[in-house]
């Protein structure tokens, strides 16, 4: 099933127009998130540094997040709109820009997707005798 990645491309230009013209470096931003952990609140120089750390880890954050948001677009997802999937994967991927809702999954190499399992008694291990694992979708 074709999946529309348009929200994720959506998201990465959101979120890197909100880090456009700020002159943090990735570098400077991953030293303000490690910093951000080790500060001591109890201290007023410290509380003092939260917010321009804050912002300067905000930047990390936002790379993170994009970098993910690439990862999605190189994928092969699957869109399943049945009640249930077989797969070969104890566990479904829901990936970066998708809500586990959508029921957007990175694919597996077998998915069959039904809606009764049922139907499918005979084929809870395939040809290879490899375990397939039902997954009801939330519907």
């Amino acid at each position: 099933m074709y999946v529309d990645k348009s929200q994720v491309i959506d998201k990465i230009a959101e979120l890197m127009a909100s880090v456009k013209g700020v002159a943090t470096t990735y570098d400077e931003s991953k030293t303000a998130m490690e910093k951000l952990g080790a500060l001591d609140f109890s201290n007023p120089d410290d509380v003092a540094q939260w917010q321009d750390l804050a912002e300067k880890a905000r930047v990390y954050n936002v790379s993170s997040n994009i970098d993910a948001l690439h990862e999605t677009m190189e994928m092969d997802l699957m869109k399943v709109e049945t009640d249930y999937v077989l797969t070969d994967s104890k566990s479904l991927t829901s990936p970066a820009g998708f809500h586990p809702d959508e029921n957007v999954f990175v694919q597996a190499t077998i998915a069959i997707h039904t809606n009764r399992p049922s139907d499918h008694d005979g084929i809870f291990v395939d040809g290879a005798g490899k375990q397939l694992y039902i997954h009801a979708m939330n519907r």
